[in-house]
């Protein structure tokens, strides 16, 4: 009778602890784990105690309880990089949670794609799991399914995305985004939809949209979801790294390893990456901004580590390639910024402020496409931002005097061809003189292949404009920034075409 009435308080006892964790995931899933760096610990301590919980609901025949458990955790499961643990639960509870509602079935569904994708990157896989989610919600009209169909149809669309079909996932994310738009209670989902808009737009190519989604992301996010908004930062950061604003997204990078150290994150899954990842991130934008070397060498090094003890591959060959880097030598670093109407120019941590004008920023064209030839107009237009002036005008010299010039040219280039005792040295050289001073006038009547050149023609004058505009803003510079001004100096060519060609490679940033 004791030993009877034992295991009935036992059984008593093991029902209460599953009630109790039970209510515990519950509460987490209200707050949306938010703040995480509070909830993540206190979750990641009583992991033993889900388990049990789980466990105990399962053998009692209570699987819509520890569906609801299990469905509750999903983002505990995820930011705790615990993703095949949840996924199993989910999985186990879903064959026994018979009656469950539809809307329950609905969102563990989304927790076993959600973690799916992440964990794996099998994104065919988690689409499937997603559209089992959306069956359940055929034929619910009610705001709470409206709004988990949104979740659903955000991620869904993600899977197109990484799938390849960017547009169509576009549209699958937007529809979804509108859904959960209508309750803006629900931070965590305001910034999850806008990621997922904005990730659309990023692979669609579409940078400038994608770029305002990320920073909806990150606002939505100042009092909300420690984890939202280092993705938001993580994000806006990888769109102005691409579009080589390396020193404005250096500290978007730093910001959120700052979020991921303070959580406690370290491995977020397939998109988002891990804590190795993030780090190797923030040394390679280092690199390329040209800035704190030494630091970025420290987070190289760090992040080589973490993704040894995470076994991420990737990260550890981005941080191995990193150090390689580092360890070469540095070329010669240049600065030419343009900054509310300045410009910041500089070599190597010289710098200097200059006002505004078309020759810099001809200068910046130039620099920005080495070893090209640019005709004179283009980069006129290019700067100016308008349509290049076209048309023809007089020519320097006639049809006549050209071909008499290249006839006495073609008789003194015989004669210079001559040997040597068919003309004293002093002949020789009023021979030579003479025939640099016909190349010369030739060399100025004639344009691109040999076609003449017409004074007054918009090619003529912008030719000696953006020759004289380029000159005088080198000179500018030689004035504030020796350095920078000899190396333009010997390095930019002006004519029809003008032309940058160092002699030795510059690290440019823009």
């Amino acid at each position: 009778m004791a030993l009877a009435t034992q295991a009935g308080e036992f059984e008593e006892v093991k029902r209460a602890h599953a009630a109790h964790f039970s209510a515990l995931a519950l509460e987490a899933r209200a707050a949306d784990f938010v703040p995480e760096d509070h909830w993540l610990p206190r979750l990641q301590a009583e992991v033993e105690n889900f388990h049990a919980a789980l466990g105990t609901l399962l053998e009692a025949g209570c699987g819509v309880e520890a569906l609801q458990t299990a469905a509750a955790l999903t983002l505990f499961w995820w930011t705790a990089s615990r993703h095949r643990e949840g996924i199993g639960w989910l999985r186990a509870a879903l064959e026994k949670a018979d009656g469950a509602p539809a809307a329950l079935l609905a969102a563990a569904q989304f927790g076993i794609g959600f973690l799916e994708a992440h964990d794996t990157g099998d994104w065919a896989a988690a689409a499937r799991e997603l559209d089992r989610g959306l069956a359940h919600l055929v034929g619910l009209n009610d705001p709470g399914a409206d709004h988990l169909r949104g979740y659903l149809l955000c991620l869904r669309g993600e899977c197109d995305i990484m799938g390849g079909e960017a547009e169509a996932g576009l549209a699958r994310a937007r529809e979804g985004a509108a859904l959960i738009a209508h309750c803006p209670e629900d931070r965590w989902g305001q910034g999850f939809a806008a990621w997922n808009v904005g990730f659309g737009f990023e692979r669609s190519g579409d940078w400038e949209r994608a770029a305002d989604r990320y920073r909806t992301v990150i606002a939505t996010q100042r009092e909300g979801s420690l984890v939202v908004r280092m993705i938001g930062h993580q994000s806006l950061a990888h769109v102005l790294e691409h579009r080589g604003q390396a020193l404005d997204a250096l500290p978007l990078y730093d910001e959120a390893l700052a979020l991921c150290r303070r959580v406690g994150l370290s491995r977020l899954g397939d998109v988002h990456g891990s804590l190795a990842r993030l780090l190797a991130d923030c040394a390679r934008i280092r690199v390329a901004a040209g800035t704190g070397r030494d630091e970025a060498k420290a987070l190289a090094l760090e992040a080589e580590a973490v993704a040894e003890r995470l076994q991420d591959g990737a990260a550890r060959e981005a941080a191995a390639g990193l150090l390689r880097q580092l360890e070469t030598p540095l070329h010669p670093v240049g600065l030419f910024r343009r900054q509310d109407g300045v410009w910041v120019v500089g070599l190597d941590g010289t710098q200097a402020l200059l006002p505004d004008s078309k020759g810099l920023r001809q200068l910046k064209h130039l620099l920005q496409s080495p070893e090209a030839d640019i005709a004179a107009g283009d980069l006129a237009a290019l700067a100016d931002g308008e349509p290049r002036e076209t048309g023809r005008g007089e020519p320097v010299l006639d049809r006549e005097a050209i071909a008499a010039y290249r006839k006495r040219l073609a008789a003194l280039e015989r004669l210079l061809a001559a040997d040597e005792d068919a003309l004293s040295d002093e002949q020789r050289e009023r021979v030579r003189r003479e025939h640099e001073s016909v190349s010369r006038e030739l060399s100025t009547s004639a344009g691109l292949g040999g076609r003449t050149r017409r004074l007054g023609s918009p090619d003529e004058r912008m030719r000696v404009n953006v020759t004289r505009t380029l000159r005088a803003a080198i000179a500018e510079i030689e004035t504030l920034c020796p350095a920078l001004g000899r190396h333009l100096a010997a390095s930019v060519g002006t004519g029809s075409y003008c032309r940058y060609r160092p002699a030795s490679p510059i690290d440019w940033r823009f």
